[in-house]
């Protein structure tokens, strides 16, 4: 409705308004007034409750302290001493009270008046005396004291037993300390009373006896009356036991005037009942309710003391009733005058409104269209407002302001578009830097390679071993630097496949068990046994992770020791939180570096950098990726002592047929599960030696594979462009392709495209293609699989991961003995491929032995035991080790061994397996020290 229309209503509108918050304030303020009313109310009963127990407290603490007086003590101490010479104490007891119950009431014998005389008796009749005289009226009845076998011992009047300890205040204030008894009348005092029992202990905290006192409820009943006294005319107050009876009730009749009244139970209905019942639970309870008669509103408030105070003990409960209708009075009046002032102020709004505010509304609705029309965009709107006062001000700081937005909004769409094309610059940057480093890197690192493979000096094989060093050193801080770029830019992204947790720590660790070992630092690691082992989540990103802190651990650790613990945090039904922490004894961190350690280009000192090396992009990158995996990293570090790096990362749990699937049939990584006849050939289908179609345009690439190709065995040709490489592959048949991807005239995606076209046109098997190119970005691997190629390479290639791709197997080359005879003990070519320097080859031998008796002797323990698991994952463990040292029988049987775990076999045939493997890594061990003392000395 436009505002044209809506001006008729204005004129009764702010009457209607303000009449309505006139009653909305009367209303609040007599919901205002009455929850004060029965707030007040509520406290008042429990001051009153807490005032009680605090008179009842006092009362029973004062008798507390009398029985531990020397003469309450020494009087019970000497009169359990003589009961205790007694041969029956319990039949001496009876003749006493037998004694006792003959006299009657008024009756007199020796007993009593041994008892009324002694010094105890007299104490406590002097106290009781006092007491009368300071307060005016007998503040208690009859007081007396048993001894621990319940006979009395001082009283000061005529008791109606001798024999106490069958009374129920007896036996509960001797086991709960203290007993508090409801009100009842005293015949002996005349009085209204209840009765208090307290335990009486020795110094030592023995059992003496027991104190009973009756304290005269006036003292209570004086409480409630004071309060009476002082509250509205019409209030009163009642003291009630747990099941209603009145113990007290008075009314507030005038100022300081009161009447006793004396109902036997106080409920008036059903309503009054149930919310007394309610108070049970220790509740405060207000209500208000019609009285059925004055038809007037009255208020109830319900309170109970809490539970372990002495009222609280006993179920008391105070009740306030009070009349809300004469406290509300005020407020009736307030009503009717608000009703007259607003009646006045409506009348005159109306004339202000027809006077005033029409106008400024006109103006008003003119600045509200123009922000819509800015707060959709039209940055050009103005107001046109030519008046003086505050709304023509504003409507001109209006027009101000959308001219400034207009000039801004101009300035960030350049400032967008330029920051769009620095974006794709520095992208453009990332990729060329990559390729033009990457390819020069793979030339040094692969020909070092070679050249190490040669007979050098030792002077020429060291300044080699340090151009490798420094190339992968260089190589790392290119991974580092594009890990960081892609993570900066949020393209970083986690892949998700199935692993096994141990596996991926057992492969991190084995890079430094070599150097930690030199530097005498012991390195260990526990994992958590109730750790899944069966995990979905990023393999190589955990490893990352991992090889970073436990790197800086080994490299920062000159002595003591390296320890990596992994434990479960919190595991459901589909994904387990790990907790991963690495400790070490190195130099530690400075407490005003450690949080910047976690910075980009940052480490805990200069002199760090200047020692160690090292970019200060790792942990940087380590906090981004954990954070990926759902977790966060932190560290404790003390400097000379050691430092702490612990991070906790949640994975998905494999179901069962994934575990079984992926411990008895793992699949190539990216492989997709395509029909069998549409699957690329695996690299164990694949015949040896194979015949490989190698496109690369750079020389010094051309002659690293070339000659890694040689070495294998392989028969291969080498095409420089895409066009040459097609040609080749229509012309002769290629068992696979390793195809580069920027190359001239026609680059290495055109290409693939072109042989997968071909091969479709002639019905052929696809060939796999392995790009190899510099351009790591994750967007140029997705490219290259896009275009058919089935696996990628990243520059500088390492000769492990081109004969993974190659043959599936970096550390079983091919082999020229006869399938059909036993494989040999140990294979020299397998093992040189891996120790690619005497220094490597002498430090693995060095481990060999150690690291595989310590396997076997746990494959051992675990058949004894009839453990698959460990038997499996000892076995699994010890054929990747006699591997990685071109083992092959050894790797044979180890895998025989495996199968046998898998099938839950621990027959004898087995057992002999274990005995064949152990014999066999003791042949592997000789031929080993054999090389190694062959090897020439280095200084």
């Amino acid at each position: 409705m436009k505002l044209a229309y809506k001006l008729p209503l204005t004129i009764a509108l702010p009457s209607l308004v303000i009449l309505s918050v006139g009653w909305y304030a009367t209303r609040v303020a007599d919901e205002t007034l009455r929850s004060s009313m029965e707030s007040g109310a509520a406290d008042e009963v429990v001051s009153i409750l807490r005032e009680i127990d605090r008179l009842l407290t006092s009362r029973h603490t004062s008798w507390q302290a009398y029985t531990r007086s020397e003469l309450v003590q020494s009087t019970l101490e000497a009169s359990n001493e003589e009961f205790s010479l007694q041969p029956d104490v319990e039949g001496f007891i009876d003749e006493r009270n037998n004694e006792w119950l003959a006299a009657g009431v008024e009756g007199k014998n020796d007993l009593l008046s041994e008892l009324a005389s002694t010094k105890l008796s007299r104490d406590l009749r002097v106290r009781l005396r006092k007491l009368r005289e300071v307060y005016g009226y007998p503040v208690f009845g009859e007081i007396f004291i048993t001894n621990a076998y319940g006979a009395n011992v001082a009283q000061t009047g005529r008791t109606s037993d001798y024999r106490q300890n069958d009374e129920v205040w007896w036996t509960r204030a001797q086991e709960e300390g203290v007993y508090l008894g409801d009100i009842l009348f005293d015949e002996s005092a005349g009085i209204e009373a209840m009765e208090i029992g307290l335990r009486v202990d020795g110094a030592e905290g023995e059992f003496l006896g027991v104190l009973k006192v009756v304290l005269n409820t006036r003292e209570v009943f004086s409480i409630i009356d004071a309060h009476a006294k002082e509250m509205e005319k019409g209030t009163s107050l009642s003291l009630l036991t747990t099941n209603g009876e009145v113990l007290r009730s008075v009314q507030t009749l005038d100022q300081r005037t009161i009447r006793e009244e004396s109902p036997d139970f106080f409920f008036s209905s059903s309503e009054v009942e149930s919310e007394f019942k309610s108070t049970l639970e220790g509740n405060i309870t207000t209500f208000v309710q019609q009285d059925a008669e004055t038809g007037l509103e009255m208020i109830f408030t319900f309170a109970a003391s809490e539970g372990g105070t002495p009222s609280g003990k006993l179920g008391w409960r105070l009740v306030k009733q009070q009349d809300a209708e004469s406290f509300l009075s005020p407020i009736t009046q307030l009503k009717r005058d608000i009703l007259l002032i607003t009646v006045g102020a409506g009348m005159l709004c109306a004339f202000l409104i027809a006077v005033v505010v029409t106008p400024l509304s006109r103006r008003i609705s003119h600045l509200i269209y123009a922000t819509r029309a800015v707060a959709v965009g039209h940055l050009q709107t103005r107001v046109e407002d030519s008046h003086r006062d505050e709304i023509g001000i504003l409507s001109r700081n209006f027009n101000e302001m959308t001219h400034h937005l207009d000039r801004a909004s101009e300035e960030l769409i350049d400032a967008r578009d330029a920051a769009e094309d620095a974006n794709r610059a520095k992208s453009e940057f990332l990729a060329n830097m990559s390729h033009e480093i990457r390819t020069p890197m793979n030339g040094i690192i692969g020909m070092t390679e070679h050249l190490l493979n040669t007979d050098l000096t030792e002077k020429q094989r060291e300044y080699q071993e340090i151009v490798q060093s420094s190339a992968r050193a260089l190589l790392s801080l290119l991974n580092e630097i594009l890990d960081f770029s892609k993570i900066e830019a949020g393209r970083m992204e986690l892949e998700s496949v199935p692993f096994s947790l141990r596996d991926c720590l057992e492969d991190s660790l084995r890079f430094f068990r070599i150097e930690a070992r030199e530097k005498g630092v012991q390195l260990g690691q526990t994992v958590d046994p109730d750790a899944p082992d069966c995990l979905i989540g990023d393999p190589g990103r955990l490893r990352q992770v991992i090889l970073n802190l436990v790197g800086n651990a080994v490299k920062f650790t000159d002595e003591g020791r390296i320890d990596l613990v992994v434990q479960s945090v919190e595991k459901g039904d589909s994904e387990v939180t790990l907790e991963f922490s690495v400790t070490d004894t190195g130099i530690g961190i400075p407490e005003e570096k450690v949080e910047d350690i976690f910075n980009s280009f940052t480490q805990a000192e200069s002199s760090t950098t200047r020692r160690f090396g090292g970019t200060g992009l790792g942990l940087a990158i380590c906090r981004k990726i954990v954070g990926l995996m759902g977790g966060s990293i932190e560290v404790k570090s003390e400097l000379g002592e050691g430092s702490v790096f612990r991070f906790s990362a949640t994975f998905d749990l494999q179901s069962e047929d994934e575990e079984r699937l992926h411990s008895n049939h793992p699949l190539p990584k990216d492989q997709d599960e395509d029909p069998p006849e549409s699957r690329l050939p695996s690299p164990s289908e694949r015949p040896s030696p194979l015949r490989v179609l190698f496109a690369e345009d750079g020389k010094v690439n051309q002659m690293v594979i070339s000659e890694t190709l040689r070495k294998r065995g392989h028969d291969f040709i080498v095409v420089t462009d895409g066009e040459e490489a097609l040609a080749y592959f229509q012309r002769e048949k290629f068992d696979v392709v390793l195809m580069d991807i920027q190359m001239p005239r026609m680059n290495g995606i055109e290409a693939t495209k072109r042989i997968r076209e071909y091969e479709r046109q002639e019905g052929r098997n696809p060939v796999p293609i392995i790009a190899m190119t510099a351009n790591a970005l994750p967007e140029d691997r997705q490219r290259c699989l896009e275009a058919g190629m089935t696996d990628f390479l990243a520059k500088p290639i390492q000769t492990s991961e081109l004969l993974i791709s190659l043959e599936g197997d970096s550390t079983s080359p091919l082999s020229l003995v006869d399938s059909n005879s036993s494989a040999p003990t140990w294979d020299r070519d397998a093992f040189e491929m891996v120790a690619s320097n005497p220094s490597l080859a002498e430090s693995m031998i060095l481990l060999f032995s150690s690291e595989a008796e310590g396997m076997l002797t746990k494959a051992k323990t675990a058949f004894e035991e009839n453990d698959a698991d460990q038997l499996a994952h000892s076995a699994h463990a010890l054929k990747g080790h006699v591997s990685a040292f071109g083992a092959p029988h050894a790797t044979e049987l180890a895998g025989k061994l495996d199968e046998a775990a898998e099938e839950n076999n621990f027959t004898k045939p087995v057992s002999a397996l274990i005995e064949e493997l152990s014999q066999e890594i003791e042949r592997v061990s000789e031929r080993l020290e054999e090389y190694r003392s062959n090897l020439p000395q280095t200084s």
